[in-house]
């Protein structure tokens, strides 16, 4: 079994039953809430949205269901945060892991290979279009710049995007 968790670095994972995502939420406002003076990432997951595209097909009615789904907690989550005065510090990601096309993944159509990617937040420009397609690499690029980091393991093979911090 492979575990790509290095619990070293983390304070809390928490899986829930049956696709559930809704406790974790509750669970990362807490969190933000009690941490709002310090630096912190919480990552959300709705594993619910690959299940429903690998179940039913990429863009079916039911994977639309699922994003759907997925939206209205975020925005809940949003609302509570902007409630908590936890959110005008806080940069967002929307990304997701990989594309599809029917129920499966891992080729090299356009279909599987672009994602959405999306980043808000105090330092983030707003409205910015990306001229070119955009790639999951570069998501620790952006998160080392949020946090102040000059330089990334050789690993990380992304860049940051340019133009999209506030200057």
């Amino acid at each position: 079994m492979i575990n790509s968790i290095n619990q070293k670095y983390l304070d809390e994972v928490g899986f829930e039953e049956n696709d559930g995502y809704r406790e974790n939420y509750d669970k990362a406002l807490a969190f933000a809430t009690a941490s709002k003076d310090s630096p912190f990432l919480i990552f959300l997951y709705t594993v619910h949205i690959d299940h429903a595209g690998h179940t039913n097909g990429w863009m079916s009615k039911e994977y639309i269901k699922a994003i759907e789904e997925a939206d209205k907690a975020i925005g809940d989550l949003v609302k509570k945060m902007k409630s908590e005065d936890v959110f005008k510090n806080t940069n967002f990601f929307l990304i997701t892991d990989h594309g599809g096309n029917e129920k499966g993944h891992g080729g090299l159509s356009k279909e599987e290979m672009e994602v959405p990617w999306a980043v808000v937040g105090p330092s983030i420009l707003k409205d910015q279009k990306f001229q070119i397609p955009n790639s999951n690499a570069n998501t620790a690029s952006v998160i080392a710049s949020i946090f102040g980091m000059k330089e990334l393991q050789a690993s990380a093979i992304g860049k940051t995007p340019a133009g999209i911090f506030k200057k």
